[in-house]
């Protein structure tokens, strides 16, 4: 009977060695694919970000540009007599050509999807809130971090005053048996 105990006592153990063999490998792979999509969305995020600030920063450039000239057409027409002879209508023309060419800039730096350039405040919010997760995560993972340090501090001074009386009660004994002894 003890044989047939002794055979089941291996094969489960055999099988829970097997078992953590294969469990733990996965585990790791898949925390280390888990952290990679992490990494690869959070590029791409801010990548797309980048882009459309460059778009917002070349818009508000172009923006600019428009008001100035709008302002310098809106001061010549008021210098402008009523005599529409004495209008300087070449000025006024290219003051005009100039907006147009603004405008079709402005136009081709929305590109087709006029709503997603228009909505680069929701990315930047969306990116912000998303680094200060990200800040907030890292943070409290590095308490973790320090906590489970001190924890195994703690532990392995134990261990070692415990090896350390083990080791003072072997030699009492060791000593008293042959005080015993002789």
């Amino acid at each position: 009977m003890d044989s047939r105990s002794d055979l089941y006592q291996k094969w489960i153990s055999i099988a829970v060695m097997l078992i953590t063999i294969i469990t733990v490998p996965f585990a790791l792979w898949q925390s280390w694919i888990e952290k990679r999509g992490k990494e690869v969305r959070t590029t791409v995020i801010e990548v797309e970000f980048n882009q459309l600030e460059e778009k917002v920063e070349k818009l508000s450039a172009i923006t600019k540009q428009l008001k100035s000239d709008i302002d310098s057409v809106s001061t010549t027409i008021k210098k402008a007599t009523i005599d529409p002879q004495k209008l300087e209508n070449a000025k006024v023309l290219a003051k005009l050509e100039s907006l147009d060419s603004n405008i079709k800039a402005i136009q081709a730096a929305l590109g087709s999807n006029l709503e997603r350039s228009l909505s680069v405040p929701l990315f930047r919010k969306d990116l912000d809130q998303l680094k200060s997760q990200i800040n907030e995560r890292t943070t409290a993972a590095s308490k973790e971090i320090d906590r489970i340090y001190d924890q195994n501090k703690w532990f392995l001074g134990l261990m070692g005053t415990m090896a350390l009386g083990l080791l003072g009660l072997a030699v009492s004994n060791f000593l008293q048996a042959r005080k015993n002894d002789g």
